[in-house]
């Protein structure tokens, strides 16, 4: 709302915050201003996907972003909401929903509780079934375990699920986990974290320019980690949609 209110063509709105605030201001952003990030959340996973230099301060970061270049980056949309890095369903979004729950009650816990929200998740796991299609070609896996669409490589906090994803490529990248006994998930997520999962049996990752997921019954989604819920969760990528101003440095052109 405040990046609608305050900005007029041109304009270079930052964002000082995680993804979730990152979400925010690309939705609320005038088409014609140029977005900046500097990272200062939980999990600052797209600004992973930016190349600037390694350990800088927010200082360094915001002076970074105000002497460098201008490039034209992807987003991802939602049923008509916007996203900047990842859309997911499944495991992951229960994980948030029982995280939400727990911060409210140990505020100063938040560690605690995140790996708390892990354990009730996990030890209440049944698959979760959809009929998803991606570029108008249905999977036959109809049962699955998480289920995400990233326009970055990375989310949580780290995780890499789309080892290959690029945010000027004008593509989506799906993976998909299949459903799995209990005591391989450990193994199995240490792979997900690092981005070596890629030609395992339990993965499908697949690249496409929409993913459309239907279910029975609402199901909680997240979009860069803020929750939604919905039965029919329809993705599509905005090839270069939103102009970010970043580092000289940058890889990104």
């Amino acid at each position: 709302k405040i990046a609608q209110e305050i900005t007029t063509v041109n304009d270079v709105v930052v964002s000082v915050g995680g993804d979730g605030t990152l979400n925010e201001v690309v939705n609320g952003l005038q088409e014609q201003c140029i977005l900046g990030v500097v990272p200062n959340g939980t999990g600052n996973d797209f600004s992973l996907m930016l190349d600037y230099p390694k350990n800088l301060s927010m200082d360094d970061w915001l002076r970074e972003t105000i002497e460098g270049k201008i490039v034209e980056v992807d987003l991802g949309e939602v049923n008509g909401q916007k996203f900047i890095n990842s859309c997911n369903t499944g495991l992951d979004s229960d994980v948030l929903v029982h995280y939400d729950d727990l911060r409210a009650k140990y505020k100063n816990f938040r560690k605690l509780s995140y790996i708390s929200a892990i354990i009730k998740t996990i030890k209440n796991l049944e698959p979760y079934k959809a009929k998803i299609t991606v570029d108008g070609q249905r999977l036959e896996d109809q049962y699955y375990l998480v289920a995400t669409t990233n326009n970055g490589k990375y989310y949580g906090g780290g995780f890499k699920p789309t080892p290959r994803a690029e945010i000027q490529d004008g593509l989506l990248d799906f993976c998909l986990i299949r459903p799995i006994k209990k005591y391989r998930l450990p193994y199995l997520l240490s792979k997900f974290q690092r981005g070596s999962h890629e030609g395992h049996e339990v993965f499908e990752l697949l690249q496409a320019q929409t993913v459309d997921i239907e279910t029975s019954e609402p199901v909680n989604f997240a979009l860069d980690g803020e929750l939604q819920q919905g039965s029919s969760i329809r993705i599509r990528i905005l090839p270069k949609a939103v102009r970010i101003q970043v580092s000289a440095q940058s890889k990104l052109m």
